[in-house]
């Protein structure tokens, strides 16, 4: 009902009570009481007509359908939440009514908390209703990359002295620009060696490697990026996710674009999210396309296609999420063999790339 309210309210402002439930479907007694239940979040003029107060935004993140919060299921809910970036939002509170969450969905839920801290406005955390997802995000270090003015409901658990002694998670690892950990894509390599074998682990590590510099040497963002691996033993799924809070992959490039590669500039000179989805599929398949500031032979620009190479040994998918529209690179047969994007979504900076690969 509240989240169905704010939406109304958000449209259409200054509604009477038996107005808003006839528009809803809902009794008119139980939205009346719950509007004067709620005044912290809506307003009532002098006619009786109802409003949103500006400046505090709840945000709901209900239980899941299949009680796992998903990438795309974290998309619908932040999708909702229009007035989310507006100046008259100075405050965020968010609540978890249960579920769990996989590792792409956190990783964009923690660029989401740090990048609104970044502009300026007060965000909690309520996860009062997910008691063992509570946990396992204390246990991956989650609470750790989250920005120190963040309050979150219950008190976070120190559970340091469980980092590195479980083979089916890598913890956050910060990746700070300026100072980045190259341990990183090392303990990464050796979680997937303990889960996939040796096979592989070389190509891996190449992959991991490659996404780790892209947001070393790209993301130009004063907030730390970060990497996770998690394997789901049910599913016999790894997923690893690599996340920046920059300008984001499209933005990169379309800054050097029309001076080094004239070519492709003109083939995607109208910069739109249709375009910008088309080019970093390029880069993937192709590579030569580099916003390095030394540039000086062709092998730059090569660091995504051998993700994408490695991706196809794999039959994996990529999935790459830009501010607003998001390109799943689908590998079959040790090819790309489709592409998919998601358009329209809500404000989330940088590029966030998760490698999703099953292990059978």
């Amino acid at each position: 009902m509240e989240l169905a309210i704010q939406s109304l309210l958000r449209e259409r402002p200054n509604l009477k009570a038996k107005n808003i439930a006839s528009i809803l479907g809902l009794e008119r007694k139980k939205v009346n009481s719950f509007l004067h239940a709620n005044s912290s979040s809506f307003i009532q003029n002098e006619d009786y007509e109802w409003s949103l107060v500006y400046g505090t935004l709840k945000v709901v993140f209900p239980v899941p359908e299949s009680r796992w919060l998903t990438s795309d299921g974290f998309e619908e809910v932040i999708k909702q939440y229009s007035d989310l970036w507006d100046q008259d939002t100075s405050a965020i509170e968010m609540t978890f009514l249960g579920g769990s969450f996989l590792l792409d969905s956190l990783g964009k839920l923690l660029a989401l908390i740090n990048q609104l801290v970044y502009q300026n406005k007060s965000v909690s955390l309520d996860f009062s209703a997910c008691g063992k997802s509570f946990s396992y995000l204390c246990r991956v270090g989650f609470f750790e990359l989250i920005d120190p003015s963040v309050a979150v409901v219950p008190d976070v658990k120190d559970a340091s002295c469980y980092y590195g002694h479980n083979s089916k998670v890598m913890e956050f690892g910060v990746i700070n620009p300026e100072e980045p950990d190259e341990s990183i894509p090392v303990q990464l390599k050796q979680a997937f060696i303990e889960q996939a074998g040796r096979k592989h682990s070389n190509a891996a590590f190449t992959m991991i490697s490659e996404l780790f510099g892209n947001v070393r040497d790209h993301s130009k963002s004063p907030i730390d990026g970060f990497a996770a691996l998690q394997v789901y033993s049910k599913t016999n799924k790894i997923q690893t996710v690599i996340s920046d809070s920059g300008v984001g992959i499209a933005n990169s490039l379309r800054r050097v674009l029309k001076e080094r590669y004239p070519e492709i500039y003109q083939e995607f000179k109208t910069a739109n999210a249709e375009n910008d989805a088309l080019l970093i599929k390029r880069v993937f398949e192709q590579g030569r396309i580099s916003s390095a500031e030394y540039n000086p032979d062709e092998s730059r620009g090569l660091g995504l296609k051998r993700s994408g190479d490695i991706a196809a040994k794999f039959n994996a998918k990529i999935h790459i999420r830009q501010e607003f529209f998001e390109l799943t690179l689908i590998y079959s047969e040790g090819k790309l063999a489709d592409h998919e994007v998601s358009y329209g979504l809500q404000k989330l900076c940088g590029s966030h790339i998760c490698f999703d690969f099953s292990l059978d």
